[in-house]
């Protein structure tokens, strides 16, 4: 299991447990820069050869919802903290 944080200020991110998958929804207070911070994780994740590691479903005002396969949960997260989205990451006991 990952921990992780994030800034309250700039971020609201909810995670829900579906089966063999997470769903996040993700919703940007400050739009810049990081809006096109997300957009390159959304590119990132549809440009690669796995087209259903993570699903995104863009919403208005900053909104989103991506599905994330188990075996990419990690490798998502890890996209976020790349691009400042989250502020730390830590393994933690299940």
């Amino acid at each position: 299991m990952i921990q992780y944080r994030f800034d309250e200020t700039v971020i609201e991110v909810q995670e829900r447990r579906d089966g063999a998958e997470t769903e996040f929804r993700i919703r940007l207070l400050q739009a810049e820069p990081y809006a096109g911070r997300m957009k390159d994780i959304q590119r990132r994740f549809e440009d690669n050869e796995d087209y259903t590691d993570a699903l995104f479903y863009v919403y208005p005002d900053h909104a989103y919802k991506i599905i994330v396969r188990d075996a990419h949960y990690a490798d998502f997260l890890t996209a976020l903290f790349k691009a400042k989205l989250i502020l730390s990451l830590a393994w933690a006991e299940a």
